[in-house]
């Protein structure tokens, strides 16, 4: 019969490993009673164009940052650089959430979703030859912020031959998009269980998703711009904003309004939050349906109806009249001179 210490002590051990089992199942339990839901995949713009960068996994309820490791997650074709817990499918690390984050290498093959057409009866050699490169991983990412790296890429097609077409000539020559989609493999962080595979379901297009599209019908030139517009946030009464106009070039004329935002981030830097915390401002970005300016110093009648947009939305927002910039590339630049000169005062 043991004596008093030699029960204690083996008391104790019982009572430790009973410990250790109910941790073990309680762990067990709570990831089985939290698995992971769905997925979403996030797109960001850089220079030479949309790109799929991250996936969100959605759980039921709230995970805590400190239970997380990059290890219990794999994305299929893709390298993870980092992985975090946020409150929103694409938001910022934030110590609990129902949200992890996987944010993907934006370099590798497979990232970039933009597809360039050249125009119809152009010369499709520059296009094709840049897709292939762009799919092989061979393409690098043209500094994200800069809309002068936007020009070359998009602009290669287009220029290719005879030039980018006469001014008010109809095209279809936009850049499309393949779909951002991605499979995530979460595996059980205990070792325990079978790992859950889900594959995206929707998509969170970070900056891209906070323009918004309208139609202005100009009634002097008889022309509809289609337009995105970007509002700053926590705009404060009775203060007025400068107004930025990006003009997309030939290689992205088409009848997609969207276009002029994925083909290339010219809009895009100037929406970016980084880029709103210094400069605060509305961000204009028009699709032409038609070339706006060609090499023969013509431009198309989008000139003054995209002057009389501006004038509207001049009158209908709190934008400062003093403070109204253009910028663009290729074509968009050519038509930013042009208004210039045509309206010096403006």
């Amino acid at each position: 019969m043991p004596n008093r210490r030699e029960f204690l002590v083996t008391a104790a051990g019982v009572a430790a490993a009973g410990a250790t089992a109910s941790l073990s199942l309680s762990v067990q339990a709570r990831e089985q009673d939290n698995p992971a839901d769905n997925a979403t995949a996030i797109t960001e713009v850089y220079g030479d164009g949309m790109r799929l960068m991250g996936v969100s996994v959605e759980y039921r309820r709230p995970v805590n940052a400190a239970q997380i490791k990059a290890a219990d997650y794999r994305v299929e074709g893709r390298t993870i650089r980092e992985v975090y817990v946020s409150r929103t499918p694409a938001g910022t690390p934030y110590r609990s959430g129902r949200y992890v984050v996987i944010e993907l290498n934006p370099d590798e093959a497979g990232a970039l979703l933009v597809v360039k057409h050249p125009p119809a009866g152009k010369d499709a050699s520059a296009a094709a030859g840049q897709n292939a490169d762009e799919a092989s991983g061979n393409a690098a990412v043209t500094g994200a912020g800069s809309a002068s790296g936007t020009a070359s890429g998009n602009t290669a097609a287009a220029d290719a031959g005879k030039g980018p077409g006469n001014a008010g000539e109809k095209q279809e020559a936009a850049p499309t998009l393949k779909a951002a989609r991605a499979t995530v493999i979460v595996e059980p962080s205990n070792g325990q269980g079978s790992a859950q595979t889900l594959t995206t379901s929707r998509t969170v297009n970070r900056v891209f998703d906070d323009f918004q599209y309208f139609e202005y019908r100009d009634e002097a030139t008889g022309k509809t711009v289609r337009y995105n517009l970007f509002a700053p946030r926590n705009r404060r009464a009775g203060q007025r904003y400068p107004l930025v106009l990006f003009m997309h070039d030939a290689g992205v004329t088409g009848s997609n309004v969207e276009a002029t935002l994925y083909q290339g981030d010219g809009a895009i830097a100037w929406a970016r939050p980084e880029a709103q915390s210094r400069n605060p401002c509305f961000v204009l970005a028009p699709q032409f349906d038609e070339i706006i300016a060609d090499d023969d110093n013509r431009t198309s009648g989008y000139l003054d109806a995209t002057i009389n947009l501006v004038r509207q939305l001049t009158s209908d927002l709190p934008i400062d009249e003093n403070r109204i910039y253009t910028t663009g590339q290729s074509g968009g630049g050519m038509m930013s001179i042009a208004m210039n000169i045509k309206y010096p005062d403006f």
